[in-house]
């Protein structure tokens, strides 16, 4: 099998690149060719298109986007040019060769209004312009194409990049209060988890009927709030060691911290259908949280994650990888209050086909593999023994 990797850099990208390695060739590619990656570039029209035809993979992996969500206010025509003029590109250029496309989505497609986890077809209702942007790329991609995956996530971090996790760290170091919007609800979810779920997705649909194709929820089980997650981060890294002491970590509403772009309130995904369909699921939030330390740990990542030059980034804003930022940006607020806000990580984990340099760049979405030191992630440990993961 031969699987085209798109975003390769980025937190889902980089995880990817392990987790399919078991399925055949993997022709990883990034925004700029670096790292011997081929180069492709989703920002610049007909590139991606090129790329699939003179490849002619099996499969089509997306990992790459625009997901500077407050920057996409502004940015409104790289957004989509990024999230879904390319999408129809790769549905076109799959088509001609006989490619499959699995494609990452986000739970910001939906307006958050339900009081529940939202459904697959539950009505959509983007709040700004990177959600709009990601629901116009389902739709060109599930037009175009009959052969696709679109797993929709949320949430994301991982042990390396510039993400949630590692801002809250690197502040918790300098500073004996943050303050975090705790009134969004949805669930962190690893980049490797997502990786090695859509290794066995990839495993499974090659054998699978035509009736499994299609949009699927993947977050980890469990809920929190930007709150919640910051808070057991700290408590988690204390308990390592890796604080000389746990700053408080305070309650604030999403109207103390007002962003350029709307988040939706409640954007909890209900990812029944998946494991209704491929018996896949993943375990509690707070799970993965102890698997991505325990990595930082093993890989000496902890202890300077506390410190400011463990980020690859030195702002104190959340990282547009995790397109459910909340606290908004931090330059207009000195306090310690921390800000999901949205700047792409050059390479984050998910530096991916996008934006140039100077642009936001196009980052990913998930990394690594369930459990996280398995070196042949997932395909293993979860066919053959799906109890292994906690139900929701």
């Amino acid at each position: 099998m031969k699987l085209l990797l798109l975003g390769a850099d980025g937190q889902v990208g980089h995880a990817l690149e392990r987790t399919l390695s078991p399925l055949g060739v993997v022709i990883a590619c990034n925004r700029t060719g670096s790292g011997g990656r081929k180069a492709v570039d989703l920002a610049v029209a007909g590139q991606i298109a090129a790329a699939i035809e003179f490849e002619r993979p099996d499969w089509v992996v997306n990992a790459a986007a625009y997901t500077a969500v407050d920057r996409a206010e502004s940015e409104s025509d790289l957004a989509n040019r990024v999230n879904a003029e390319a999408l129809a590109e790769i549905a076109a250029a799959a088509d001609k060769v006989g490619a499959a496309v699995l494609h990452y989505s986000t739970d910001y497609v939906f307006p958050g209004d339900f009081g529940r986890p939202c459904l697959e077809d539950d009505r959509t209702g983007p709040l700004g312009v990177y959600g709009h942007s990601k629901l116009a790329g389902e739709i060109a991609l599930r037009d175009g194409l009959a052969r696709h995956l679109i797993l929709r996530t949320a949430w994301v971090y991982a042990a390396r990049g510039s993400n949630f996790l590692h801002t809250m760290l690197r502040l918790a170091a300098d500073r004996p209060e943050l303050r975090v919007v705790c009134d969004q609800l949805g669930t962190p979810t690893p980049a490797h988890q997502i990786a090695a779920v859509s290794a066995l997705l990839i495993d499974r649909q090659s054998e699978a009927g035509a009736a499994r194709w299609g949009c699927y929820h993947l977050a980890s089980a469990g809920q929190t709030s930007w709150h919640g997650f910051a808070a057991a981060i700290i408590d988690s890294a204390y308990a390592r060691g890796w604080l000389p002491q746990a700053p408080q970590v305070l309650p604030i509403s999403t109207a103390e911290f007002p962003t350029p772009a709307r988040r939706p309130a409640d954007s909890r995904l209900d990812c029944s259908k998946l494991h209704a369909q491929f018996g896949l699921r993943l375990p509690d939030w707070k799970v993965g949280l102890g698997q991505v330390l325990g990595d930082m740990e093993g890989a000496s990542l902890g202890p300077r994650a506390s410190r400011p030059q463990a980020t690859t980034e030195p702002q104190d804003t959340i990282p547009p990888q995790s397109p459910s930022p909340s606290l908004g940006p931090r330059a207009s607020r000195p306090q310690a209050t921390t800000a999901p806000q949205d700047t792409t990580t050059p390479q984050s984990p998910s530096p991916s086909l996008g934006p140039r340099a100077s642009r936001p760049q196009a980052t990913t979405e998930p990394q690594d593999t369930i459990p996280p030191q398995s070196p042949s992630p997932s395909l293993g440990p979860w066919a053959s023994r799906p109890q292994a993961t906690a139900a929701p």
